[in-house]
């Protein structure tokens, strides 16, 4: 399904990577057709611009979102300060909304350490269903070493 027509390949793949940080996954189409737009060669349609297509119809909703915020950020001039990542404390340009770098995002790095912080607390370090194979197979040898050693 068609989300997005980019002014230019660059912004394409910008929103691109942005939705592909949400989990969103998605392809870029017509990325040499916007070459060719002009007397003689494509019309001036929406349909020679580069475009995103969602692969999932589901993650509509959370991709126009992310596409809006964009698109917002994209229109507003750029009256913030740079600021430094949580992460990797690389410094990045007060319009970029994810790290350069390590293309980490404040509200991205938060979501994770509250997860983190939720696995530590956990009693339990490895779910029984993971351990189970590790017991049987353990079981198996003994039993296995157990007839050999009587033969």
């Amino acid at each position: 399904m068609k989300i997005y027509h980019a002014s230019n390949l660059i912004d394409a793949q910008i929103v691109k990577d942005q939705l592909k940080i949400a989990g969103i996954k998605c392809k870029i189409i017509n990325t040499q057709a916007h070459s060719l737009r002009g007397p003689g060669f494509l019309p001036f349609t929406t349909d020679s611009l580069p475009t995103l297509v969602l692969l999932n119809t589901e993650d509509k909703e959370q991709a126009l979102k992310i596409i809006a915020e964009h698109e917002s950020q994209k229109n507003k001039e750029d009256t913030s300060h740079d600021w430094a990542c949580p992460h990797c404390q690389n410094e990045n340009p007060g319009n970029f909304s994810i790290c350069w770098n390590c293309q980490t995002s404040p509200e991205t790095l938060t979501q994770r350490t509250k997860q983190e912080d939720l696995k530590k607390e956990s009693p339990i370090k490895t779910p029984i269903y993971r351990t189970f194979p590790f017991l049987f197979f353990l079981v198996l040898a003994t039993l296995i070493w157990i007839l050999l050693k009587d033969a």
